[in-house]
C-alpha cells in the first residue's frame, strides 16, 4: 500500500526532524506477571536482567510446573513461560522542516534537486555543535526515525521495529514479534507457542499446555500475544522550535572513493554548485565536518574524516566562498545509522549513511 507522506514547507515530502531522547512509549506484549512493568526498549540494552519487559537472568533454583514435574524457568515467570517482547519507544520531535527564520528555507528550496545532497534545518545542542538525526513522518501514521546507532520505525499499523546496534526488536503487529540482545533471545508466534534461550536456559512452549526446557517437557501457559505498537500521533502533535541553521548531507560516493580523500572529478560539479548557493546566501561562517563508518581504526577513521573535510573546505574557497570554512573531522564517533546488525554481521546500508560529509551553516 502506497504511504502519503506529510508535504511541509522548507522539503517536499519528506518531514526530516531532529531527535532529542525517548518519552512516547507505546505497545509491548503483556503477561499476568508482567502487567504495568514493561520496560522500554531503551533501557532494554542496559536492564535486560532486571526488568519484567526484558527477559531476566535464569532463577537460581528449579521452579515446578503446574502438573508437578520440575524445569527451571525465567526469574518472575512460571515454568515454561516466555517473557512478552518489550516495548518500543519512540522519540521526541523536537524540530519540523518548518524554519522560523529567512535563510533556512531559501537554502533549501535552492539545492533540494542536487542529486547526493540532503538539506534540513539544524538542531544543536546547548554548545551550539550540531546533532545528528533524522525522522520521516507518513501521513497514515507511519514514521522512521534514527539518531547515532538507533533507529526506530513505526509502520503505523500495529507493527514496528528498534534497533540500537545492541538491542533489536520487531513487532508484527499480529501478536508476534521477536527480542535480541546478544545474550537473550525471544519469540512470539502469536499462536501461544514461542522460544527463550539466553545460553543457559532454553524454553520450546508449544503453546498447547506443554512446553520443553533444557530438554524436559513440562506443563505450560500457551505465550501471550504480542501487543501492537501503536499509531504515531499526527503532526499536529508535534510543536516545532527554531532551527539554529541549515545542515546539508553530501554522500561520500558523490565525492570520493571509498577510503580516498581525493575529490573524484565528478564531484566538481555538486561542490560548485554548493558554493553558488553559500555564495548568495551571504553566510558569513560555514563549518564542513567529515564522517566516516566503523570499517578500518579509528585512528585511520579520525584522519580520514579530517582529510575529507579539508578537501571540501578547499574545493568550496576555490569556488570563491567567502565565509569564515572550518574544517573538522569526527571519524566514526557520530554514526546517523548503525554499521552492523543486531547479530554483529555487516550493515552495508548503514554505513554507507555513516560516511558523509556535512556542512553546516550556522543561522544568522
Amino acid at each position: 500500500m502506497t504511504k502519503a507522506l506529510i508535504s511541509l514547507p522548507s522539503l517536499s515530502l519528506i518531514a526530516a526532524l531532529a531527535l532529542s531522547g525517548c518519552s512516547l512509549s507505546i505497545g509491548g506484549g503483556s503477561s499476568s506477571q508482567a502487567q504495568g512493568q514493561q520496560t522500554q526498549a531503551s533501557q532494554a540494552a542496559s536492564d535486560s536482567a532486571g526488568s519484567a519487559g526484558s527477559a531476566q537472568a535464569p532463577a537460581s533454583s528449579p521452579a515446578t510446573g503446574t502438573s508437578g514435574s520440575t524445569g527451571q524457568a525465567v526469574a518472575g515467570y512460571e515454568p515454561g513461560q516466555i517473557p512478552p517482547i518489550p516495548m518500543i519507544s519512540l522519540p521526541d520531535l523536537s524540530l519540523l522542516t518548518q524554519s522560523t527564520g529567512a535563510f533556512t528555507p531559501d537554502l533549501t528550496r535552492s539545492i533540494t534537486s542536487q542529486p547526493g545532497i540532503t538539506v534540513r534545518p539544524a538542531r544543536c545542542d546547548a554548545s551550539g555543535s550540531l546533532v545528528s538525526g533524522s525522522t520521516v513522518l507518513g501521513g497514515d501514521g507511519s514514521m522512521t526515525a534514527s539518531s547515532g546507532a538507533t533507529s526506530v520505525t513505526n509502520n503505523g499499523d500495529g507493527s514496528g521495529t528498534f534497533n540500537d546496534g545492541k538491542v533489536s526488536i520487531t513487532n508484527n503487529g499480529d501478536g508476534s514479534g521477536t527480542y535480541s540482545d546478544g545474550k537473550v533471545s525471544i519469540t512470539v508466534n502469536g499462536d501461544g507457542s514461542g522460544t527463550y534461550s539466553d545460553g543457559k536456559l532454553s524454553i520450546t512452549n508449544n503453546g498447547d499446555g506443554t512446553a520443553v526446557v533444557n530438554g524436559s517437557t513440562i506443563s505450560a501457559k500457551p505465550v501471550p500475544k504480542a501487543g501492537k505498537v501503536g499509531t504515531f500521533p499526527s503532526i499536529d502533535a508535534a510543536k516545532p522550535v527554531r532551527s539554529c541553521g541549515t545542515v546539508i548531507t553530501l554522500e561520500d560516493s558523490v565525492l570520493f572513493d571509498f577510503g580516498s580523500s581525493d575529490l573524484r572529478g565528478e564531484a566538481s560539479t555538486t561542490l560548485t554548485n554548493l558554493a553558488t548557493v553559500l555564495k548568495d546566501s551571504k553566510a558569513p561562517k560555514v563549518q564542513v565536518q567529515g564522517h566516516t563508518d566503523s570499517v578500518s581504526d579509528d585512528v585511520f577513521n579520525q584522519k580520514l574524516s579530517e582529510q575529507r573535510a579539508q578537501a571540501v573546505s578547499s574545493a568550496l574557497k576555490a569556488d570563491g566562498v567567502a565565509a569564515d570554512l572550518e574544517s573538522v573531522g569526527y571519524g566514526e564517533t557520530k554514526p546517523v545509522a548503525p554499521n552492523e546488525n543486531p547479530d554483529g554481521s555487516d550493515n552495508p546500508g548503514g554505513r554507507r549513511l555513516n560516511r558523509r560529509v556535512e556542512v553546516f551553516v550556522p543561522a544568522f
